[in-house]
């Protein structure tokens, strides 16, 4: 698990600075899912999309994996008097295959598909058993964005991956102290 984060007392995501901690609690889930323990998937990180490939070279030992993108998207709006920030995170799911095998290559992708059922149906479920706390109060499990990869997309991999928001209050109010 990424240094400093971790699950705390109470089952807490925690990431020390008051934000939800997707990496953390996406590294949580996938260390807990049986299909990708089972599967032998490595559990990593990785900066955006652009550097899955760098990943996927340098394990050849291991095809198949599950990344959490360790970068997110911003934006920050106003509902009337409170203004909430929305985070958008992307994990990716991928499995090797034989590169000539098409038949092969639809196994995988529909293992793929089968673990992101599993995963976004313990994020509805922690969410309403509030496993978290309130961590996941704010995370969007009714509307969650998959996408899956076209063939050849990377190295022999092939799979999908999934998108998630989470807007939570932000304080924006002006602290004159700050300025000089």
């Amino acid at each position: 698990m990424p240094q400093g984060r971790g699950v705390g007392k109470h089952g807490r995501i925690q990431n020390g600075c008051g934000m939800f901690d997707a990496v953390g609690y996406f590294t949580a889930v996938a260390q807990q899912n049986k299909a990708l323990r089972q599967g032998g998937f490595l559990i990593g990180r990785t900066a955006g999309a652009e550097g899955i490939n760098d990943i996927v070279a340098n394990w050849k030992a291991n095809n198949n994996f599950f990344l959490i993108d360790d970068t997110t998207a911003q934006a920050t709006y106003s509902k009337g008097v409170t203004y909430f920030r929305r985070s958008v995170y992307t994990c990716y799911i991928l499995m090797g295959y034989r590169f000539d095998d098409a038949q092969e290559r639809e196994g995988r992708l529909k293992e793929c598909r089968a673990i992101f059922q599993q995963i976004h149906s313990r994020m509805i479920k922690d969410k309403r058993e509030r496993a978290h706390g309130e961590d996941l109060e704010w995370l969007n499990v009714q509307n969650v964005f998959s996408s899956e990869f076209p063939a050849y997309s990377f190295q022999g991999q092939t799979g999908l991956y999934f998108i998630v928001e989470n807007e939570e209050p932000t304080d924006l109010t002006y602290n004159p102290a700050a300025w000089q």
